[in-house]
């Protein structure tokens, strides 16, 4: 049980085959907020709306079992005395750049971002 570090949800994230038709349904008929398009929302490949991110499948995705789930996401209020303390119960972070995520796997392999 965490100590001084509690999580909440953040998003999930999930690959699409045609993002274009994805960005209308959640945009228009459930009425999400588009809040983020990367590159650009002209030509985007990737896009947020609040706890929702989503991503163009890619043909590298397609021999990829399970390739519309990418990961689920959690935000900490202490990051690092979450990872400190993760580490202490044995769990392997993806390696880590100053200023990004954190990145792991639950044991069934479902890859866990872990947010500040």
């Amino acid at each position: 049980m965490p100590t001084d570090w509690s999580v909440t949800h953040h998003h999930v994230a999930l690959r699409v085959r045609d993002l274009k038709a994805s960005i209308e349904f959640y945009r228009d008929v459930l009425g999400l907020e588009l809040v983020r398009a990367v590159p650009d929302a002209d030509n985007p490949t990737m896009v947020w709306f609040p706890g929702v991110q989503l991503i163009q499948k890619t043909d590298a995705d397609s021999g990829e079992e399970g390739w519309r789930y990418a990961h689920l996401a959690f935000q900490t209020v202490n990051c690092a005395h979450a990872v400190a303390e993760l580490q202490a119960r044995g769990l392997k972070f993806l390696p880590h750049e100053e200023g990004k995520p954190w990145f792991f796997f639950d044991p069934d392999g479902v890859l866990i971002e872990l947010l500040p």
